[in-house]
């Protein structure tokens, strides 16, 4: 028995969320790019940063889940 199934459905779901967040930050950079370039790439970079920062944290859970299964004991 799976011990953390919220853990498959996060890191399935990281990539399809951060991807959209990726999209959407593209999106807004170009929305502000009335401000000025630097607000632009200011809002880009964030942007990208944060979709990024997703896929880490995502990993991190998938690494995680797999040293507890490697490391418990079996009966």
């Amino acid at each position: 028995m799976q011990r953390f199934p919220f853990l498959d459905l996060y890191i399935r779901l990281a990539r399809g969320l951060a991807g959209v967040l990726a999209v959407l930050g593209v999106v807004q950079a170009f929305k502000v790019w009335d401000l000025g370039f630097w607000a632009f790439l200011f809002t880009l970079v964030s942007a990208l940063v944060t979709a990024f920062m997703v896929l880490v944290v995502a990993d991190l859970f998938g690494c995680w889940k797999a040293i507890e299964a490697n490391t418990r004991k079996s009966p």
